[in-house]
């Protein structure tokens, strides 16, 4: 039984093999879905270019430096961007 988005009608009794039908259907729906969506799927998995992020080459001093500190953390908001897709 294909799926119904009208089902159930108002106060209709409850059966429990109509329901599974509306979830099977449901499902079949979803997995055709996906199987059309799989290679935009997989894209939407990784990130856009992570190697995109140059590295940073730098020495830190010990005890850091407020500039040194910074530039790690700028680092990371760039890297977290790329991996997001933002």
């Amino acid at each position: 039984m294909p799926f119904d988005p009208a089902f159930p009608p108002a106060n209709a009794p409850l059966a429990s093999a109509t329901f599974r039908n509306q979830f099977n259907g449901l499902q079949s729906n979803i997995q055709a879905k996906a199987s059309e969506d799989d290679c935009v799927n997989r894209l939407m998995m990784c990130a856009v270019n992570p190697t995109a992020v140059e590295g940073m080459g730098m020495v830190v001093s010990d005890p850091p430096t407020q500039a040194e500190v910074q530039a790690l953390s700028n680092k990371l908001d760039e890297v977290l961007a790329v991996l997001k897709r933002s």
